[in-house]
């Protein structure tokens, strides 16, 4: 059995839907189309801190994807140790751009909501904007000292041979999940109190309801994504990682690129409209 050439095959797509849909959102701002920002600019930071998800998608697309050379959608008793072992330090370094891109996205959208609705004069609303862009950084932040000192020495991470411990993974991949899905949920319901009290131009509606219809669909694959862990315990991954991960990592693969599409769409939509 081999699927990494399916696997490379839907990195290449989820390669190549973020990449567009960025191309796609500036085109768009270029033409001036949209909400602006309070100070008449066309490009904002929502519009940088999505262009600044691309690299760390597509890096984590590559790293799956150069995987697969080294076994990833077999099993591993057809593998090379020195294989699986290259293939566990990639597993390890995935998950750094992988949080970051998943964070980026996340701080795109609340940096959306602040271009679209004018803060001033609300400081409630301003406030939960803080709130929700400290809440997605502070998981970014676990994310990342969870990967990196899971295990003591670092290297026992991907050499179950070297000599010393490692926290209980199954536990702190389950907490990020979670986070994840209640990270999404914050940032979906930000502007409801917004739109419940304010009277707003269409555009503004219509660009806010693009973010909630798209908003949905990620909150979807995070929540896929926590099944699909509970659904594998950390002893029948490992058992067969290069294989039994292929369920996972598909979610993985497709949280980033999706969620960088659903923070476009807006804009995508204005486009189009145009044209």
């Amino acid at each position: 059995d081999d699927v990494g050439p399916v696997i490379v095959r839907f990195g290449i797509a989820m390669i190549i839907i973020p990449v567009v849909a960025v191309a796609l959102r500036f085109w768009s701002r270029a033409l001036g189309l949209g909400t602006k920002s309070s100070d008449g600019r066309r490009f904002w930071w929502d519009d940088w801190a999505a262009l600044a998800v691309l690299p760390f998608s597509i890096a984590q697309s590559a790293i799956f994807m150069h995987w697969t050379k080294l076994g990833l959608g077999r099993h591993m008793s057809t593998l090379d140790p020195k294989d699986i072992e290259g293939g566990l330090i990639l597993l390890f370094a995935v998950y750094f751009p992988y949080n970051i891109a998943v964070a980026l996205t996340k701080l795109s959208a609340i940096l959306f909501y602040a271009r679209v609705f004018n803060t001033k004069g609300n400081r409630a609303f301003k406030i939960a904007l803080w709130a929700a862009a400290f809440f997605v950084s502070a998981i970014l932040t676990f994310s990342i000292f969870e990967t990196i000192f899971q295990c003591t020495p670092v290297k026992k991470a991907w050499s179950a041979a070297t000599p010393g411990s490692c926290i209980n993974e199954q536990a702190a991949w389950y907490a990020h999940a979670v986070l994840s899905v209640v990270a999404d949920i914050f940032v979906l319901a930000l502007p409801l109190p917004m739109l419940w009290k304010l009277q707003l131009k269409w555009s503004q509606k219509f660009l806010v309801s693009g973010v909630f219809v798209c908003g949905y669909g990620v909150t979807a694959i995070s929540i896929g994504r926590l099944v699909a862990n509970v659904n594998m315990p950390i002893n029948t991954l490992f058992a067969d990682i290069t294989w039994n991960v292929v369920p996972i990592l598909y979610w993985l693969l497709v949280e980033a690129p999706l969620s960088v599409l659903s923070i476009c769409l807006p804009n995508i939509f204005s486009l189009f409209k145009h044209l």
